[in-house]
């Protein structure tokens, strides 16, 4: 298969939420958002390589936190505010140039990207589940969950 083929498909097949009703569309007065963890979680908040880290384990290049933890992360819809803010701010990439990653990723070990959780009420409930488990959501989100996650790092 070709890589442009690939790359269609990989943006189709995660913009698939859309087709059940989860649009794009979010509301865009949100600018702040965050990456959060379990609330017991014991990572330092201040850690100064944590962008670096939540990169690295997003991108499935490193699989445990610093304390030893599996880390799984969880995705957000393409085109949603957090989604974008996350590939320009944190990753530094585009949606085509994170397809490409994916599929090369797949290809050279089977890697799959994380799962996309559409809403934050499932996405809660999922970080609650997986200990080691991540997500971005914006800071409104996050503060109005503030007994069941906890905050690691922000960005806008």
């Amino acid at each position: 298969m070709n890589m442009k083929y690939l790359t269609k498909f990989f943006l189709a097949l995660s913009g698939f939420g859309c087709a059940f009703g989860h649009s794009p569309a979010y509301a865009q007065n949100n600018d702040q958002f965050v990456i959060v963890v379990h609330q017991s979680s014991n990572l330092a908040q201040s850690d100064s390589s944590m962008m670096a880290s939540i990169k690295q384990m997003y991108l499935k290049e490193k699989t445990k936190w610093s304390n030893g933890m599996d880390a799984v992360p969880f995705d957000r819809p393409n085109g949603s505010p957090v989604k974008v803010a996350f590939l320009q701010t944190v990753l530094g990439m585009s949606e085509t140039q994170l397809a490409e990653h994916w599929i090369s990723v797949k290809q050279k070990n089977g890697t799959s990207p994380p799962r996309v959780i559409p809403s934050s009420s499932l996405l809660l409930k999922f970080l609650e589940r997986y200990p080691g488990s991540f997500a971005m959501m914006s800071r409104e989100e996050a503060e109005k969950a503030a007994d069941a996650v906890k905050i690691i790092f922000s960005f806008s």
